[in-house]
């Protein structure tokens, strides 16, 4: 992931309340991460690239939250807290 971070970038009024992760329809089905891998697994969606980095317009933010900008991360101690 590579990401380029600017102010005008970082500062908008972009929330994650309008936003919902998805699964990227253009992999194929047996290539992509999909909303089920999560589900009951132990594990939070973690962002590669933060939604709080892309807040200078909404669809900005909601693409960062495409499975594809997901890996898994513990959650209690470290994706809910520690960040």
């Amino acid at each position: 992931v590579l990401e380029h971070i600017t102010s005008a970038t970082a500062d908008g009024d972009s929330s994650r309340d309008r936003s919902n992760f998805f699964e990227d329809k253009a992999i194929e089905p047996w290539l992509r991460s999909k909303l089920s891998d999560f589900r009951n697994s132990g594990y939070d969606r973690g962002h590669l690239v933060p939604a709080a980095d892309m807040k200078a317009t909404q669809n900005a933010m909601d693409e960062t939250f495409t499975l594809n900008n997901i890996s898994p991360q513990v959650g209690a101690g470290f994706n809910r807290d520690y960040w």
